[in-house]
């Protein structure tokens, strides 16, 4: 059992948060498209670069922020500062094929996560224990089984470090 850590956020400056590429290859449109049709009262903050005809599309909507491509410590800062991360993956070559990176940096932070149900998803939560919210496509889950969505508090990051792989490999020993 994990225990209660203590100082966890109540509040937080964002809702949600999605970190990488905003282009219509990557399909964060459909995204947008969805979220602003369920929450005009809830904040996506976005980090990373992005398309400016997407930026052009949503501009109406004020509750999602386009920060743009950010240092890693500014980007790990918006992170902490939302209360739920999203991984949406096309379900394409080479996405489906790829451990998602920011899924692992989002654990490690001990986020709520949403993703999208392309297999580098589901095989790396699997794999490493993570909690998730699994959406179909590039959907926004609803605010009832966001409620009851458990954060990654208790996520051990060590499995993951380089330190631990090469442990676990067996190199060090031969």
């Amino acid at each position: 059992l994990c225990p209660q850590v203590q100082g966890a956020k109540d509040k937080f400056l964002y809702d949600f948060c999605y970190v990488g590429d905003v282009f219509y290859k990557r399909q964060i449109d459909r995204l947008l498209e969805s979220f602003s049709k369920k929450y005009s009262f809830k904040t996506l903050a976005l980090v990373g670069r992005y398309d400016p005809s997407i930026k052009e599309a949503f501009k109406a909507n004020e509750n999602i922020l386009f920060f743009g491509k950010r240092t890693l410590k500014d980007t790990y800062k918006i992170v902490s500062d939302s209360e739920f991360a999203l991984c949406y993956l096309p379900n394409k070559y080479p996405y489906f094929f790829q451990t998602p990176t920011k899924l692992l940096e989002y654990a490690a932070l001990g986020k709520k996560i949403i993703v999208n149900d392309v297999a580098s998803n589901i095989l790396t939560c699997t794999k490493y224990n993570i909690n998730v919210e699994v959406v179909k496509g590039h959907d926004i889950p609803d605010g009832k089984s966001l409620k009851t969505l458990k954060d990654n508090r208790c996520f051990d990051s060590s499995c993951i470090t380089w330190e631990g792989i090469i442990k676990r490999s067996g190199v060090l020993d031969y």
